[in-house]
């Protein structure tokens, strides 16, 4: 009978360690879920936050693409007009002497004009 009461005694104590790791496993559990919920939420909220600041550089990408596309058609457009402007100011130079030269013909022309109609009206 005692073996019997010992071998009870043995069970009860068993089962009293069992139910305690039980319950302590799944306080280690609970823990670890609330834990690792946590994190999750976390990293969703971190995740949807670079999602955001990756779409509003996107957006500040496209624009400064879209920006650079018209100043390099400005610039090739002024680049365009500078040698149009060169090119009418070289224009001008080479012709510059025959037209000095043709103006100062047309300048003594009026004088002489200028002199014989001076000279009729006397």
């Amino acid at each position: 009978i005692s073996m019997l009461q010992h071998l009870i005694a043995d069970a009860k104590a068993m089962e009293v360690e069992a139910t305690h790791a039980e319950t302590s496993a799944q306080e280690d559990y609970e823990a670890f879920a609330k834990t690792t919920t946590a994190s999750i939420e976390t990293k969703k909220k971190e995740m949807t936050t670079k999602e955001e600041e990756k779409g509003a550089t996107e957006a500040s990408l496209v624009e400064a693409r879209q920006a650079k596309e018209g100043l390099t058609t400005e610039l090739e457009e002024l680049a365009t007009l500078t040698g149009e402007l060169h090119n009418q100011c070289d224009t001008l130079m080479q012709q510059f002497d025959a037209r000095q030269s043709a103006r100062s013909d047309e300048m003594d022309s009026l004088d002489q004009a200028k002199s014989m109609l001076s000279g009729a009206k006397a």
